[in-house]
Protein backbone atom coordinates (compact mmCIF):
# COMPACT_ATOMS: atom_id res chain seq x y z
CA UNK A 1 0.00 0.00 0.00
CA UNK A 2 1.22 3.51 -0.80
CA UNK A 3 -0.31 6.39 1.14
CA UNK A 4 -0.24 10.19 1.02
CA UNK A 5 -1.59 13.02 3.16
CA UNK A 6 -2.37 16.71 2.61
CA UNK A 7 -4.09 19.54 4.47
CA UNK A 8 -5.73 22.27 2.43
CA UNK A 9 -7.43 25.54 3.21
CA UNK A 10 -9.57 26.95 0.42
CA UNK A 11 -10.85 30.51 0.22
CA UNK A 12 -12.66 32.65 -2.32
CA UNK A 13 -11.34 35.88 -0.78
CA UNK A 14 -8.24 35.19 1.35
CA UNK A 15 -5.02 34.61 -0.64
CA UNK A 16 -2.69 31.82 0.45
CA UNK A 17 -0.04 34.35 1.55
CA UNK A 18 -2.53 35.79 4.05
CA UNK A 19 -3.50 32.29 5.25
CA UNK A 20 0.22 31.55 5.82
CA UNK A 21 0.60 34.79 7.78
CA UNK A 22 -2.45 34.12 9.98
CA UNK A 23 -1.69 30.45 10.59
CA UNK A 24 2.06 30.94 10.97
CA UNK A 25 3.03 28.10 8.64
CA UNK A 26 4.39 28.47 5.10
CA UNK A 27 2.50 26.45 2.50
CA UNK A 28 4.14 23.65 0.52
CA UNK A 29 1.99 24.61 -2.47
CA UNK A 30 -0.49 27.38 -3.24
CA UNK A 31 -2.98 28.17 -5.96
CA UNK A 32 -4.28 31.61 -6.85
CA UNK A 33 -7.92 32.12 -7.76
CA UNK A 34 -8.25 32.92 -11.45
CA UNK A 35 -4.78 31.74 -12.48
CA UNK A 36 -4.52 28.81 -14.93
CA UNK A 37 -4.40 25.33 -13.42
CA UNK A 38 -1.19 23.36 -13.92
CA UNK A 39 -2.58 20.63 -16.13
CA UNK A 40 -5.87 21.79 -17.63
CA UNK A 41 -5.16 25.50 -18.01
CA UNK A 42 -8.66 26.30 -16.70
CA UNK A 43 -8.82 29.08 -14.09
CA UNK A 44 -8.52 28.10 -10.43
CA UNK A 45 -11.86 28.38 -8.61
CA UNK A 46 -10.32 29.27 -5.22
CA UNK A 47 -7.19 30.39 -3.47
CA UNK A 48 -5.65 27.31 -1.86
CA UNK A 49 -3.00 26.81 0.82
CA UNK A 50 -1.60 23.27 1.11
CA UNK A 51 0.84 21.34 3.28
CA UNK A 52 1.84 17.75 2.57
CA UNK A 53 2.92 14.98 4.89
CA UNK A 54 6.58 14.11 4.18
CA UNK A 55 6.17 10.61 5.60
CA UNK A 56 6.98 7.64 3.35
CA UNK A 57 4.19 6.07 1.36
CA UNK A 58 4.44 2.89 3.42
CA UNK A 59 3.02 4.68 6.49
CA UNK A 60 -0.59 4.23 7.48
CA UNK A 61 -3.18 6.89 6.71
CA UNK A 62 -3.50 7.70 10.41
CA UNK A 63 0.23 8.49 10.63
CA UNK A 64 -0.09 11.02 7.79
CA UNK A 65 -3.08 12.65 9.50
CA UNK A 66 -1.30 12.79 12.86
CA UNK A 67 1.79 14.35 11.25
CA UNK A 68 -0.40 17.06 9.71
CA UNK A 69 -2.19 17.68 13.02
CA UNK A 70 1.15 17.89 14.86
CA UNK A 71 2.35 20.43 12.30
CA UNK A 72 -0.54 22.59 13.54
CA UNK A 73 0.39 22.25 17.23
CA UNK A 74 -0.37 25.57 18.89
CA UNK A 75 -1.99 26.93 15.72
CA UNK A 76 -5.39 25.24 15.79
CA UNK A 77 -7.06 28.39 17.12
CA UNK A 78 -5.51 30.42 14.27
CA UNK A 79 -6.96 27.99 11.71
CA UNK A 80 -10.34 27.89 13.46
CA UNK A 81 -10.47 31.71 13.54
CA UNK A 82 -10.07 32.10 9.77
CA UNK A 83 -13.11 33.70 8.12
CA UNK A 84 -16.10 31.37 7.84
CA UNK A 85 -15.79 31.32 4.06
CA UNK A 86 -12.48 29.45 4.42
CA UNK A 87 -12.77 25.68 4.17
CA UNK A 88 -10.23 23.43 5.88
CA UNK A 89 -9.88 19.91 4.49
CA UNK A 90 -7.59 16.96 5.16
CA UNK A 91 -7.12 14.64 2.17
CA UNK A 92 -5.72 11.15 2.61
CA UNK A 93 -5.02 8.72 -0.23
CA UNK A 94 -4.25 5.03 -0.30
CA UNK A 95 -3.19 3.11 -3.40
CA UNK A 96 -3.98 -0.50 -2.54
CA UNK A 97 -1.87 -2.97 -4.45
CA UNK A 98 -3.15 -6.22 -2.95
CA UNK A 99 -6.42 -5.30 -1.27
CA UNK A 100 -4.78 -4.42 2.06
CA UNK A 101 -6.94 -3.44 4.99
CA UNK A 102 -7.27 0.34 5.44
CA UNK A 103 -9.12 0.10 8.73
CA UNK A 104 -5.97 1.20 10.57
CA UNK A 105 -7.40 4.66 9.88
CA UNK A 106 -9.39 4.52 13.15
CA UNK A 107 -8.98 7.86 14.94
CA UNK A 108 -8.74 8.42 18.65
CA UNK A 109 -11.17 10.72 20.42
CA UNK A 110 -8.40 13.35 20.72
CA UNK A 111 -7.76 13.16 16.95
CA UNK A 112 -11.45 13.74 16.29
CA UNK A 113 -11.55 16.65 18.77
CA UNK A 114 -8.72 18.33 16.84
CA UNK A 115 -10.64 17.96 13.57
CA UNK A 116 -13.79 19.39 15.16
CA UNK A 117 -11.88 22.29 16.71
CA UNK A 118 -10.35 23.07 13.30
CA UNK A 119 -13.82 22.88 11.70
CA UNK A 120 -12.12 20.58 9.20
CA UNK A 121 -13.44 17.96 6.86
CA UNK A 122 -11.61 14.76 6.03
CA UNK A 123 -11.64 12.91 2.73
CA UNK A 124 -10.23 9.45 2.19
CA UNK A 125 -9.65 8.17 -1.34
CA UNK A 126 -8.82 4.53 -1.94
CA UNK A 127 -7.54 3.26 -5.28
CA UNK A 128 -7.28 -0.46 -5.92
CA UNK A 129 -4.86 -1.35 -8.69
Amino acid sequence: MRTYGRMQIFSDELPATEISRRVGIAADRVTVKGEPRRFSGRPENHHAWMIYSPLPGACGLREHLLWLLRKLDGRCDAVASLPTECECMFDLWADLERGEDILEMVLSLDDMRDLVRLKAGIGVSVYVG
